[in-house]
């Protein structure tokens, strides 16, 4: 497997057996992550550069335009919880470089969080970390917030004049709640845009209904 991809230039090849690690002997993982870092800087050095599908994105509200050119855009971080390869993010980036408006992320730790082991906490605080450090590289404010999504984002979204706001798509019952609250609970004049950052292929595109098996997409 690596050997076909590195064929396809997607892995740097492996020499021979001189290059070849032994056992114990560390791996300098700087380089390899400099290496994944220039192929993506090659391949888009822009969010406006990106190939973007407008086929990931679903507009909630009946609001299509950003009218306030003083005003934010805000994208509400759930279930894709990376600044890297991102959708949802590339979308938010986009659209405030467009208006020529500030961009802030927001990510909510509701009290269901609670009722996880501490494994998965540690590994989920861990992960936020290296999220602020990349926004904070990009000059984008991170805000993490305890609560209820729904009550939380509304107060971001008054206090920072936001009147755009990105989520990322989840297919299961608590976000598509939360998301179904705000629609309803979101001043007029403010958009909520749902991107599916997650699948190759947007979920809406692929069915239209709930699928109970593989077969029957």
């Amino acid at each position: 497997m690596r050997r076909a991809l590195s064929k396809l230039g997607c892995v740097p090849s492996r020499k021979k057996s001189s290059s070849h690690k032994k056992h114990g002997e560390s791996i300098d993982e700087s380089k390899t992550v400099e290496y994944y870092r220039s192929k993506r800087e090659h391949c888009c050095k822009s969010p406006l550069e990106c190939d973007f599908n407008k086929s990931r994105i679903k507009i909630l509200n009946g609001c299509t335009e950003i009218r306030d050119l003083e005003s934010t855009v805000m994208y509400w971080m759930n279930r894709d919880q990376r600044v890297q390869d991102n959708w949802a993010l590339i979308f938010a980036q986009r659209l405030a470089a467009k208006y020529e408006i500030p961009l802030r992320v927001c990510f909510c730790l509701d009290k269901s969080y609670m009722n996880y082991s501490f494994r998965h906490y540690d590994f989920l605080i861990k992960g936020l970390e290296l999220v602020h450090i990349e926004l904070s590289h990009l000059n984008i404010p991170f805000h993490v917030v305890l609560g209820d999504p729904v009550t939380n984002v509304l107060d971001l979204v008054s206090q920072n004049n936001v009147s755009a706001l990105i989520t990322d798509f989840c297919p299961i019952d608590p976000p598509k709640r939360w998301i179904n609250q705000l629609r309803r609970s979101l001043p007029n004049d403010v958009s909520l845009c749902l991107v599916d950052a997650h699948n190759i292929i947007p979920a809406w595109i692929t069915s239209d209904k709930r699928e109970y098996a593989a077969r029957t997409i």
